[in-house]
């Protein structure tokens, strides 16, 4: 479901959804719980997947960070079911046909998916 408002019955109705698990659309950025309790945001890469750049990543991964603010800031409600939880941001490709995971943004620190590590010629993270 995606919300735009930030009030009325069908934001209300949206709330009580994610209390259940249930991820939303908020201004075009998916917002749910991940399985270990995160806050998950999934944002769409504003580049296509040859074209995306660490700096590129940081930008769209930055306006995640800024619509959850706000949506923080001005939803009591939405802001006391995520307090204290630890936030991932994660860049996706979204292709039409589905989407894949390019990185995800982590307490500050950005972990490239096999795919991107494989275009960016990254080395494996170390175990």
């Amino acid at each position: 479901m995606e919300v735009t408002e930030l009030h009325g019955s069908r934001f209300e109705l949206v709330l009580e959804l994610f209390r259940q698990n249930q991820a939303f659309m908020f201004r075009g950025v998916g917002v749910g719980l991940a399985p270990d309790g995160a806050l998950e945001v999934r944002v769409q890469s504003s580049w296509r997947i040859e074209n995306t750049t660490e700096e590129s990543v940081l930008n769209d991964l930055e306006h995640a960070r800024m619509l959850i603010d706000a949506l923080i800031e001005e939803s009591p409600s939405f802001a006391s079911i995520v307090k204290g939880r630890k936030r991932r941001f994660v860049l996706i490709d979204n292709y039409g046909m589905g989407a894949i995971e390019l990185c995800s943004l982590v307490g500050g620190s950005l972990v490239w998916a096999k795919v991107m590590r494989k275009r960016l010629n990254l080395a494996e993270p170390r175990s």
